[in-house]
């Protein structure tokens, strides 16, 4: 099957950084390597071509916000038509975006429209209720969702969000979680890590690796590490990401900052290595957002770590029976604290979790497995 696949408009964030929509990228190269003919249309940011096996289309991008949102959905519109000239199209796949070019280009082609919902999209209607841009996105997303042939949500609760709050048809719903590139984020020696990033293998390490996505709970991670660090001298928290002044503030207010290392953006091998120094992985989930799965968790087990998760209710379901993610309630500092504690108490438990968790997501959420799933589903809408 051919398929043509979309993901977000130009952003500024992810300019000329290795990374960016790693989950879409991981997709097309699973897909073709399946023995599809896969086309990816996307911005001319990220180094897309270096990422991904598939064959890549740039739209040149034009970074002024309305001015550049017309010109995308001009450029997409033509270079698929022209893709549809050269071959034609029978799966249509897109991460959730107000474009309307995936859409048209499905009904156009007649081909099936899969959507990916990666976050909850009612975070941003809310960030920005009341206004004109909100309610224009919000109807947008309602077209296009609606008229999905199938719409993948990556846990059950923005499944039902989806289901009950923009009236998306449960047939067409189907929780695909983002699952793991689990080539890429393995197990990788410590001493070998710490050596290759200058860490003192000697000390002893836990980590966050993440971007400065408005529901991530810094607060909650650098008071609980800063206490855990307080305790045993020989602790470091690694903070691999992006950080703003807030976060700097919230590290010097701790009175621990010699305790800390943070590392500003890394590439995704780098964090790997990260990853490999450490004994624990932190995830963080404010207690005002809806619940959500952040790929990093999967990232995590899948380099044979444990991870402990504070967040709302909504995880549970998808890592049940996986016993290396420890989830605590949204908020709570102390409970997350306390499980982080646990591991460290006991090293040869963590080791164990760790590799159980590698295999949970070996058989569970790899992200080959979860390309096959796709694309059984691509062809079940036919």
């Amino acid at each position: 099957m051919r398929y043509f696949v979309y993901y977000y408009l130009y952003d500024e964030r992810i300019k000329d950084v290795p990374g960016g929509p790693m989950k879409v990228f991981d997709l097309c190269s699973n897909l073709k390597a399946l023995g599809h003919d896969v086309v990816l249309f996307a911005p001319d940011i990220g180094g897309p071509r270096e990422q991904t096996t598939a064959r890549v289309v740039l739209i040149p991008a034009f970074g002024v916000p309305l001015l550049g949102i017309i010109w995308h959905e001009a450029a997409v519109m033509f270079a698929s038509l022209l893709e549809l000239a050269r071959g034609g199209c029978g799966a249509v796949y897109a991460r959730i975006t107000t474009s309307f070019a995936p859409l048209a280009v499905a009904r156009l082609a007649g081909a099936r429209l899969l959507t990916e919902v990666n976050d909850d999209p009612f975070l941003r209607y809310a960030a920005g209720a009341g206004k004109l841009k909100t309610r224009i996105v919000r109807f947008c997303d309602g077209i296009n969702l609606r008229r999905s042939d199938r719409v993948l949500a990556v846990n059950a609760f923005i499944k039902k969000a989806l289901e009950d709050r923009l009236g998306v048809d449960p047939g067409r719903v189907r929780v695909v979680p983002s699952g793991a590139n689990t080539a890429l984020f393995r197990p990788y020696g410590k001493e070998e890590a710490c050596r290759e990033l200058s860490l003192d293998p000697s000390l002893r390490y836990i980590c966050f690796v993440g971007s400065l996505n408005p529901w991530n709970d810094y607060a909650l991670i650098v008071s609980a590490a800063a206490g855990l660090c307080a305790e045993r001298p020989d602790l470091r928290c690694v903070l691999a990401g992006d950080l703003d002044a807030r976060v700097e503030r919230l590290i010097a207010s701790s009175g621990m900052r010699d305790k800390f290392v943070l590392t500003g953006r890394v590439a995704p091998a780098a964090a790997v290595k990260y990853i490999a120094c450490s004994e624990v992985c932190l995830s963080a989930i404010s207690p005002d957002s809806e619940p959500m799965t952040p790929v990093k968790i999967f990232d995590y087990l899948s380099c044979a770590r444990p991870v402990v998760a504070a967040g709302p209710r909504g995880e549970e379901r998808l890592l049940e029976g996986c016993g290396a993610a420890v989830l605590t309630p949204a908020g709570d500092a102390a409970a997350f604290a306390a499980a982080v504690r646990n591991f460290l108490a006991d090293p040869s438990l963590a080791l164990r979790a760790g590799a159980g968790g590698r295999k949970y997501v070996m058989d569970h959420y790899d992200r080959v497995s979860i390309a096959r799933n796709i694309a059984a589903l691509a062809e079940e809408a036919a």
